[in-house]
């Protein structure tokens, strides 16, 4: 009887834990990192503001090799792609695309079920660009509001080897720029940088 008591005090502490604690979370999560990448913004959207470019720069397929990628359109304010995978389906457009200030985003996993907004922002500095990578979002329920407690934690870090890999895509591409390759530095927005 002891045993059954305590079990039962202890199932109830639970039950209330998990309908106290999402209150006390978080309703909406903010991640950002920043990189500095010597290229200039131009060459840095090359990369940023094609989705056919992607590939070469995210962090996505290594987390998840299934991913199956349709690009509907590839650049501009209206580029927009979709995919599935193992790890679920999504869409991304782009709301917002300069080759100078960058691009902003809207995102969403399982039909809208998780829905973000994002941007890769550039600062030109003194022979450098900074890159920041933003997503925020809101947690309408109480398994969201644990999402957005260990967002950060979960995305940052893949936001942080994207970034890195996105540096050394565009310190290349600088490089071949100042070795005169115009191609390399055409920007999906519009001309790059005069070489």
């Amino acid at each position: 009887m002891i045993l059954l008591r305590r079990f039962l005090i202890v199932a109830a502490a639970l039950l209330v834990a998990l309908a106290v604690v999402p209150a006390l979370l978080p309703s909406s999560y903010h991640v950002e990192r920043a990189i500095e990448i010597r290229a200039s913004p131009e060459i840095v959207h090359a990369l940023v503001g094609d989705l056919d470019a992607w590939d070469r720069w995210t962090p996505w397929r290594a987390s998840d090799p299934t991913i199956e990628t349709t690009i509907l359109v590839a650049t501009g304010p209206r580029a927009h792609q979709t995919w599935t995978g193992k790890s679920g389906d999504g869409e991304l457009m782009f709301t917002a695309s300069d080759p100078r200030a960058g691009i902003a985003y809207d995102m969403s996993f399982g039909n809208d079920a998780y829905a973000s907004k994002g941007a890769i922002r550039y600062t030109p500095g003194d022979g450098v660009t900074v890159v920041t990578w933003t997503m925020d979002g809101d947690a309408d329920n109480w398994f969201g509001r644990y999402f957005a407690a260990m967002t950060d934690r979960m995305v940052g870090p893949m936001f942080e080897d994207g970034l890195a890999a996105l540096r050394t895509e565009a310190e290349t591409l600088a490089t071949a720029d100042q070795g005169g390759d115009a191609a390399a530095v055409t920007t999906p927005d519009g001309p790059g940088p005069p070489g």
